[in-house]
């Protein structure tokens, strides 16, 4: 059998960095800012689509509907945790683990629960409220460690 070879892709943003005079960290991360933001409404309301879809699959519990559910739930997480959107993000995450979880299966309450708390912690008056937003994911915790006992 051949030894693995390595292979390192060129990473145009090394380069420039690397360069004399080249682009800073700092500027990167600024222009990487910039170009999110010219998409955050679009990608929000990709979420929100996928939170309805979530909604409108969770009904069914079969397994290959789970699978579904599931995809749409690591796309919310991945989604929300580039756009800074911790807790939709970390209540996303919580979704993606229950459907994962073997032994209790996930319930339509559990998995009707974490629908609510993407809706709420998609509302206006909550985004702004790190209080309430830690409160939505302090009780995903506590349903989530009462369930595996």
């Amino acid at each position: 059998m051949k030894p693995a070879r390595l292979f390192k892709p060129d990473v145009r943003l090394s380069k420039l960095i690397a360069e004399p005079g080249g682009a800073t960290i700092a500027s990167s991360l600024a222009r990487a800012e910039q170009r999110l933001e010219a998409v955050r409404e679009r990608a929000i309301a990709d979420i929100d689509g996928m939170i309805a879809e979530i909604a409108a699959r969770a009904k069914d519990a079969d397994e290959r509907t789970r699978k579904v559910v599931y995809a749409l739930a690591d796309q919310v997480f991945a989604f929300a945790g580039t756009l800074k959107l911790a807790e939709l993000s970390a209540a996303a995450h919580s979704l993606c683990l229950l459907l994962v979880r073997e032994a209790p299966p996930p319930t339509q309450r559990e998995i009707d629960l974490h629908v609510s708390t993407f809706r709420a912690l998609r509302r206006p008056e909550l985004s702004g409220n790190k209080t309430a937003r830690a409160a939505v994911l302090d009780g995903l915790r506590r349903m989530a460690a009462a369930a595996e006992r």
